[in-house]
Parts: structure tokens; sequence; C-alpha cells
């Protein structure tokens, strides 16, 4: 689904990979967002989370993807901003 929208949205495969990644960092930050509405967990951003399971399950506190997530959504706004700005 992430993938589509990336592919709808771009004119480009740059373009594509670029709006994929901010749909993942959107997705990514509300799934915890949502994860405290309906079951009341994390109860901090500094609550472990087990970020992967392959090949050994590595934990981390939520805040991790969380801060990762932003700085995903400030690189792509910046980003598309200077191709804007570059465009004329």
């Amino acid at each position: 689904m992430l993938l589509v929208a990336g592919i709808i949205a771009g004119r480009n495969s740059a373009q594509r990979f670029v709006f994929f990644l901010f749909c993942f960092a959107i997705w990514d930050i509300f799934y915890y967002v949502f994860l405290y509405l309906l079951i009341g967990w994390p109860a901090s951003l500094l609550d472990w989370d087990i970020l992967f399971l392959l090949p050994v399950p590595w934990i981390g506190p939520v805040l991790a993807p969380c801060l990762l997530s932003l700085m995903m959504i400030m690189l792509i706004i910046l980003v598309v901003w200077l191709r804007r700005i570059s465009e004329g």
C-alpha cells in the first residue's frame, strides 16, 4: 500500500522512492500513536520495543524509530523544497 502511494505520487523513480519514504515515516509514527490510543502502550517514548526480529531480535526505545521517522520527513521536505527552487 505504501509502495503504491509512492508510485502514484511520483513522476520518476527518485520521486516515487521519496514519496514512499514519506508515507512510511508517517505510518511509522502513527503506528505508535494508535497503539497508545488503543491499548495504552507505550507509556512513554523511552519504553522498550522490538524493532526487528531477524536475524536476531533488536530492541530499543520507541523514541528511536520515531526520531528516525521525523528525520526522514524533514529530509524529504527539504529535498522536495530544494527541487522546486531549482526548477524555478
